[in-house]
């Protein structure tokens, strides 16, 4: 905290999420994670970016930051609008690194999650963070054409949500590979 009672910021920003560069980002539900961790073992941990392993949890964050930031009103509760406001700084903050790391990465794997649904023809999952990750990787592949490459994991987990909202997975703009196929393909980049 700065002396005039504000938190910095950019400062936190970088020292809790940093912008990892020149690596495999690879995008899948937390929920099953053990798909990310088994194709950065296989591929080898250093040319990959999972971001549980480098960056801290906003969530875990925003609980120990509250306490700290935020006084206890009359009733001895958080104010809501001040709890909101910290949350859109740290989310704003991880969507920031997830922004960035993406630019800078060497390829985008994206693991479908085994909790998918299809309606009408449509494929949606559950996280708004996948689902950000897709429309970052979307459009850069749409401003460069790189070869953005597309990994499907067989494992399957269980998976329930309290809050029921879905997002259109748009991944037409990636390819199938084996893991044979992306190996040879990570080596060339």
């Amino acid at each position: 905290m700065r002396g005039d009672g504000y938190l910095d910021g950019s400062l936190l920003e970088e020292i809790l999420f940093p912008v990892v560069g020149n690596k495999t980002f690879i995008s899948h539900d937390h929920n099953e994670d053990h798909k990310a961790i088994w194709l950065a073992e296989k591929l080898g941990w250093d040319k990959c970016f999972i971001d549980k392993k480098l960056w801290a949890s906003a969530d875990k964050i925003l609980v120990n930051v509250q306490r700290i930031a935020i006084r206890t009103n009359e009733n001895g509760t958080f104010p809501l609008e001040e709890l909101n406001a910290l949350a859109s700084h740290f989310y704003s903050m991880l969507s920031n690194a997830i922004q960035m790391t993406i630019a800078h990465s060497r390829a985008f794997l994206y693991i479908p999650p085994s909790h998918s649904k299809e309606f009408n023809g449509a494929v949606y999952q559950r996280s708004p963070w996948i689902n950000f990750e897709l429309l970052q990787a979307k459009s850069l592949y749409e401003m460069l054409n790189p070869g953005i490459l597309k990994e499907s994991a067989a494992q399957q987990m269980n998976f329930s949500s309290q809050i029921k909202l879905l997002y259109q997975v748009d991944d037409t703009f990636m390819q199938n590979v084996n893991l044979e196929q992306l190996k040879t393909s990570l080596h060339m980049l």
